[in-house]
C-alpha cells in the first residue's frame, strides 16, 4: 500500500520506482540542478490574469470576419480545457515519484497551469460575458476538439490504472510533447490573429506571451531533463516517444485544415501551420537527443519566438499599428530576422 509521504528513507536516482510512499521536499538531497533552477525561474516568471488589460478585446473581436472568430474560439476553447487537464496530469505525478526534485517542480508546474486554465476562462468572461460558457463548453460539442485531447486522456487513464515506469514515461512524454508542439501551434494562431487584424485582440494576445513564457521556459525544459534522465537510467526505448509524435504529427495537421476550412487569417494559411508543426515536432525530438534530420526554423518560427517574448511586446504593438503593414503576409515583420535568429 503506498501512502501519502514516505517515512523509509529511499533511494531517489530511480526517480519513479515503487516505494510505499511519496517523497519529502528537501533542500539536501538535490539531484537534478537544473530543476532547481527551472524551479526558481518559474518564480520570477509568476503572474495573475488580473496583471492583464481585456478592456477593449470584446468590442474589437466583434469587428473580426466570421472565419477569423470561429478560428480563435476553437484554438481557445481547446486551451482552455486541455490546460485543466494538465492541472490533473501533472498533481499525479507528484504523487508516483519518490524524488523531492521532481515532486517539487511539478506541484509548482500545476500551480502555474492551475493560473493558465483559470486565465483563459476569465478572458473569455471579459470577452464574451455570459456567451463565454459557449466557448469554455466547445469540447463537449465540437468532436474535432474534443479529438484533439484523446491522446492525452488516454495515456493518463492507462497510468493512472498502471503506474508502471512505462506508463509514466508515456504520459510525461505525451504531455512534454503537448506543451512543445500542440500548445505553441496554438499560441502562434491566437498571436499571429491578434498582428493580423491590427492588435484587435491585444490582452488575449499579452495573456498567452505570458502563458507561453511558462510553457517554454519552465514545464517544456523540466519535462525533457525528466525524460532524458529516464531513458538513460531506466534504458528505455525513444521509439515509444517518436511513434507518439508521428501520431501527435498527423492529429495537429488535421487540426490545422479544421481551423482553415471556412477562410485564412492574415499571415497563417495551411502551408504557414504545416510548417511551423512539423518544425516543433523536428525540435521536440532533436531536443530529447533523438537522431533525426534538422529542419530549420523558418521567418514564422522565428517571428513566434520574438513576438511571444512580452520583453519585445512593445516593439511588437507599435509595429502593429503601422498602417503599412501589409494584411495577408508577415513579410514586413519578418525582414530583419535573419538564420542565425533562432537555432
Amino acid at each position: 500500500m503506498r501512502n501519502i509521504i514516505s517515512l523509509t528513507k529511499e533511494d531517489q536516482i530511480g526517480v519513479f520506482d515503487k516505494g510505499e510512499g511519496g517523497a519529502f521536499l528537501r533542500a539536501d538531497k538535490r539531484q537534478f540542478q537544473t530543476l532547481n533552477d527551472l524551479w526558481k525561474t518559474s518564480l520570477g516568471l509568476f503572474w495573475t490574469v488580473d496583471m492583464v488589460d481585456f478592456s477593449k478585446d470584446g468590442q474589437r473581436f466583434k469587428e473580426l470576419p466570421e472565419h477569423a472568430k470561429r478560428i480563435f474560439k476553437l484554438n481557445n476553447g481547446f486551451q482552455a480545457l486541455m490546460d485543466s487537464g494538465v492541472v490533473n496530469i501533472y498533481n499525479h505525478l507528484v504523487t508516483l515519484t519518490n524524488n523531492s526534485d521532481i515532486a517539487k517542480s511539478y506541484s509548482q508546474i500545476a500551480f502555474m497551469e492551475s493560473i493558465h486554465a483559470d486565465s483563459y476562462s476569465a478572458g473569455l468572461i471579459e470577452m464574451f460575458g455570459a456567451e463565454a460558457e459557449e466557448v469554455i463548453d466547445i469540447v463537449y460539442t465540437d468532436a474535432t476538439v474534443r479529438k484533439r485531447m484523446d491522446l492525452e486522456i488516454d495515456k493518463s487513464a492507462e497510468m493512472i490504472q498502471d503506474p508502471t515506469v512505462g506508463n509514466i514515461f508515456t504520459v510525461i512524454a505525451a504531455t512534454y510533447l503537448l506543451e512543445r508542439v500542440k500548445f505553441p501551434f496554438s499560441f502562434f494562431i491566437t498571436l499571429t490573429l491578434n498582428k493580423g487584424y491590427n492588435n484587435a485582440i491585444n490582452g488575449f494576445s499579452q495573456l498567452i506571451s505570458r502563458i507561453a513564457s511558462d510553457e517554454l521556459e519552465v514545464h517544456v525544459p523540466t519535462n525533457k531533463t525528466i525524460l532524458k534522465h529516464m531513458i538513460d537510467y531506466y534504458k528505455l526505448d525513444t521509439t515509444i516517444i517518436t511513434d507518439m509524435c508521428a501520431t501527435m504529427l498527423e492529429q495537429e495537421l488535421d487540426w490545422n485544415r479544421y481551423l482553415l476550412k471556412d477562410g485564412q487569417i492574415p499571415g497563417y494559411n495551411e502551408r504557414i501551420g504545416e510548417e511551423f508543426i512539423r518544425y516543433s515536432a523536428n525540435k521536440a525530438l532533436r531536443d530529447l537527443g533523438i537522431d533525426i534530420p534538422v529542419i530549420k526554423p523558418n521567418d514564422f518560427v522565428k517571428w513566434f519566438n520574438f513576438y511571444r517574448d512580452p520583453n519585445n511586446k512593445q516593439v511588437s504593438q507599435q509595429e502593429a499599428k503601422s498602417t503599412q503593414y501589409q494584411k495577408g503576409t508577415l513579410r514586413n515583420d519578418l525582414e530583419r530576422f535573419n538564420d542565425d535568429f533562432l537555432q
